[in-house]
């Protein structure tokens, strides 16, 4: 009994989809059921593969390590004594090496070696903090801190 009750209600649904958004969105939507757990792993890697080619992308990361890179170079002659000097002698460098390739011509062809340089500033840390400072400065105030909506503007119906 529950389960002709619990059919009858898809059914309702389905109907009352149907009418308000017409045919087409039921049929994609069983058409192409959602994956079964075991499958769900697989069909994440190609759209997370996906996702982060787009934000490790040229597009993206070229200016903001631009920027970085030009950065460095006051600090760390301002910083000689600074106990991570060398560290960030080496982020300087990986930098360097990246916005060579985003500005080479076989860009496209040295992805991988984007992500092994990417991944090695990774394991070196952050930047250093007044470089990071002077970045989020430039950053416009209304991205800084968006204003946030007041509960009386958020309604849930």
């Amino acid at each position: 009994i529950e389960q002709a009750s619990a059919s009858h209600q898809e059914a309702q649904l389905s109907s009352g989809i149907n009418a308000e958004y017409g045919e087409g969105l039921m049929a994609g939507a069983t058409a192409n059921p959602m994956p079964a757990a075991s499958d769900s792993m697989e069909g994440m890697v190609p759209m997370l593969e996906g996702l982060l080619s787009k934000l490790l992308s040229k597009e993206i990361l070229h200016e903001p390590l631009q920027e970085l890179h030009s950065l460095y170079p006051d600090w760390l002659e301002t910083n000689p004594e600074h106990p991570k000097i060398e560290v960030y002698r080496k982020q300087t460098q990986i930098i360097k090496k990246i916005c060579d390739i985003f500005n080479s011509s076989s860009y496209e062809a040295e992805r991988s070696k984007i992500y092994e340089l990417l991944n090695e500033m990774q394991e070196t840390g952050p930047p250093p903090d007044d470089i990071v400072n002077k970045m989020s400065q430039d950053i416009p105030e209304a991205m800084r801190n968006p204003p946030l909506p007041s509960p009386d503007q958020c309604s849930i119906q």
